[in-house]
């Protein structure tokens, strides 16, 4: 998963990424832009000795050369913040593609695969909250997974969609003590119920983690008024109430996305995306 809300910004790309020995410059990596107010492309790589630079482009294909606007680089990583508009450029679909520098003398070393991370982070563009009750939630309980999607000024993005990935645990940890036979409790130092002690004990013999097998379960989430997410008509809150979701105690992994920004791309195929 890319950084989400990192800090006051969010993420519109996926990082991990290999440059083959073979190649000198990456396929183009297509991020997009809408209503954004700056983004930051950041690249780092895993061999300081294999120097990378970004070759950012604007929607209409215009390569980024300003000597305003150079990137900042370290010995392994660079990161280039792009003020927008730039240029009278904004939203579309950019293209950024990592290139080798090039080497000087006649007996340079041969290339080499080079794993690296890209990510582009923005700023001014609308933000995923989450707006759950912190709660202490229990087996059977409703969990209603609310999430906002709003610009700064508190409009939201038209036509936008949030989806949710949930890891949820596949068997209960009472159900796992149930099945071992029932450690007896640690008095000493520091002390341990048997529950617990049967658990230590099991993640013991599997190898140092509990064998609590998880499914991934994809869900929607709808601003319409008819999930328990506020207002009749689309004001930017998401939701869908999850009924049978909690069958097993432990813990539960959620991750949303969201998307919007067709009519910024209406032209291409690539949408904005939250995390």
């Amino acid at each position: 998963m890319a950084f989400g809300n990192i800090f006051e910004s969010g993420a519109i790309t996926n990082p991990d990424f290999l440059l083959p020995a073979a190649r000198t410059q990456s396929d183009p990596h297509r991020f997009g832009v809408c209503g954004e107010k700056r983004i930051t492309v950041i690249l780092g790589w895993d061999d300081p000795a294999a120097a990378l630079q970004a070759r950012v482009r604007t929607p209409s294909g215009k390569v980024l050369g300003d000597k305003r606007f150079q990137p900042v680089r370290g010995r392994s990583w660079l990161f280039w913040r792009i003020p927008l508009p730039y240029e009278s450029e904004r939203d579309g679909t950019w293209q950024c593609v990592v290139e080798r520098v090039p080497t000087d003398g006649e007996f340079s070393p041969p290339p080499t695969d080079v794993r690296y991370v890209f990510l582009v982070v923005c700023s001014g563009g609308p933000k995923l909250t989450p707006l759950v009750n912190r709660r202490r939630v229990y087996t059977g309980d409703v969990v209603d997974p609310m999430l906002g999607l709003h610009y700064p000024d508190r409009t939201t993005p038209h036509g936008a969609s949030v989806s949710l990935t949930i890891d949820a645990p596949g068997v209960a940890l009472g159900e796992l003590t149930t099945q071992a036979d029932l450690a007896a409790p640690v008095i000493s130092g520091d002390a341990v119920d048997s529950f617990h002690a049967t658990l230590q004990s099991i993640a013991k013999s599997a190898g140092g983690e509990l064998p609590v097998a998880t499914s991934t379960i994809p869900v929607p989430l709808f601003d319409d008024g008819m999930h328990r997410d506020g207002a009749m008509e689309s004001d930017g809150i998401f939701n869908n109430p999850l009924k049978d979701l909690t069958k097993a105690e432990g813990t539960y992994h959620f991750r949303a996305v969201a998307t919007y920004g067709e009519k910024c791309l209406e032209a291409n195929t690539d949408r904005c995306r939250r995390r």
